[in-house]
């Protein structure tokens, strides 16, 4: 890959379909350990197992796993796009305002302003048992 070195590539798939293992072998070929699989907690039901098969995907390419979080919006005034895209996926036409807030967390995952600690999350995955 001519333009790729010295580059850091995360790929940030929503899920595990047939084509993402071709692309994690050619990501590590063109990248080689500065290729990575971004897990994304999206908060939505099967996060457990999807994040556990993309985690499996990655370690069976020998592409290590980076974690990163669900930004929706750069910027509060871009929540009103964020609601129209939300009510697109769920396939609401009448309604929209309150599709979306029912759907998307009520800190709507902006990006933080640098320097500002997280808010504490108020759900936490389940933990392994040993």
């Amino acid at each position: 890959m001519t333009y790729g070195q010295g580059l850091l590539a995360i790929l940030v798939p929503d899920a595990t379909d047939g084509g993402l293992a071709a692309s994690l072998d050619r990501m590590r070929q063109d990248f080689g350990d500065r290729a990575y699989l971004a897990l994304t907690l999206r908060r939505r039901p099967g996060d457990a197992v999807r994040l556990r098969e993309l985690a499996e995907l990655a370690q069976a390419a020998r592409v290590p796993t980076v974690v990163t979080g669900d930004v929706l919006h750069h910027v509060p005034q871009r929540r009103i796009l964020q609601d129209v895209v939300t009510c697109i996926l769920e396939g609401v036409t009448s309604s929209c305002g309150a599709v979306s807030r029912s759907s998307t967390p009520p800190a709507a995952r902006p990006v933080r302003a640098k320097g500002k600690r997280p808010r504490q999350p108020t759900h936490r995955p389940p933990r392994p048992m040993a």
